[in-house]
């Protein structure tokens, strides 16, 4: 049996016949594929079958399309069809990996096993709708602590996406938290999935992840939506796992959280997150500096 699982939630016709191709052209194809259709109105059915003979491939269709309500819960539909492969990558449905990228992971599972390593991750390259490269190749430090690189992408130093990861199996069940849009919540899994420890690096393959006003990260319309779940996602790292930052970092979550507040006043819950912080750290000196930040940024 395949240690590997390459879960696609689908849900976009238009770049999926790209991944599912990047997937067909692995010189090692010792994984299972699985695609879970959210209740697409573009039914993938002929794209799929041009595959059946070249992958293996597990499909569901959902009648009920979860990701207009929750994201990670289609996210957990998916990874509930698979059987017992030890490991599973969660791969957008317009990203694309290279040709070597499942053989590289498996040069080196029999490292992070003995290292007790439990995510994986690869270099990757941004490209657009052509898919023609739009940024340089971002590559990552060979092993780096989850928590470390997790603050230098909040401080646009890094960046990742989740098609990058590969994850034990496992952990992956226990480390979603509902975000909307699922905004943050790629982030959340690999630090809980890593327990906060260490990412091993995969720098010799790449995977091509796609920028494109079909994407969350590319619509600005949902911007309203993000800001909730960024509000959401820093309290409850700073509300669940105070113990995991030093007090720099707390600042900068904190900093993270008000701005979250300011960037929608009228959203009362938002304020009482930050203020519920605040409590629970005896932070009251920031309410006054808060409320200049916010006075502020109002305009006349």
């Amino acid at each position: 049996m395949n240690s590997l699982a390459v879960v696609i939630p689908y849900y976009k016709l238009k770049f999926f016949q790209h991944t599912l191709e990047s997937l067909a052209t692995q010189n090692n194809k010792s994984f299972t594929v699985y695609i879970g259709n959210d209740g697409s109105p573009e039914n993938p059915i002929d794209t799929i079958s041009i595959y059946n003979n070249r992958l293996s491939i597990k499909y569901a269709y959902f009648k009920n399309n979860l990701g207009n309500i929750s994201l990670v819960e289609h996210w957990r539909r998916c990874i509930a069809m698979v059987n017992e492969e030890k490991y599973l990558m969660i791969l957008g449905d317009d990203d694309v990996l290279e040709p070597d990228c499942i053989q590289e992971f498996y040069n080196i599972v029999d490292l992070i096993e003995r290292e007790n390593i439990h995510v994986v991750r690869y270099a990757t390259r941004v490209i657009d709708a052509s898919g023609i490269s739009i940024r340089d190749i971002h590559y990552n430090t060979q092993y780096e602590n989850s928590l470390t690189f997790f603050i230098k992408k909040l401080c646009g130093k890094a960046r990742s996406s989740l098609s990058e990861y590969i994850f034990l199996s496992e952990k992956v069940k226990l480390s979603f938290v509902e975000l909307p849009l699922a905004w943050y919540a790629d982030d959340l899994l690999y630090l809980k999935a890593s327990n906060f420890g260490v990412i091993y690096s995969i720098n010799e393959s790449k995977v091509n992840v796609r920028a494109s006003l079909l994407s969350i990260s590319g619509n600005k319309s949902l911007n309203k939506e993000k800001n909730i779940a960024s509000n959401l996602f820093f309290y409850y790292l700073l509300t669940r796992y105070e113990d995991q930052f030093h007090i720099k970092e707390r600042n900068l979550l904190f900093n993270k959280l008000e701005k979250s507040v300011i960037n929608d006043k009228t959203n009362l819950e938002l304020f009482f997150n930050l203020f519920r912080v605040y409590t629970k750290y005896g932070e009251f000196r920031r309410l006054i500096p808060f409320i200049k930040k916010a006075f502020k940024s109002i305009r006349f």
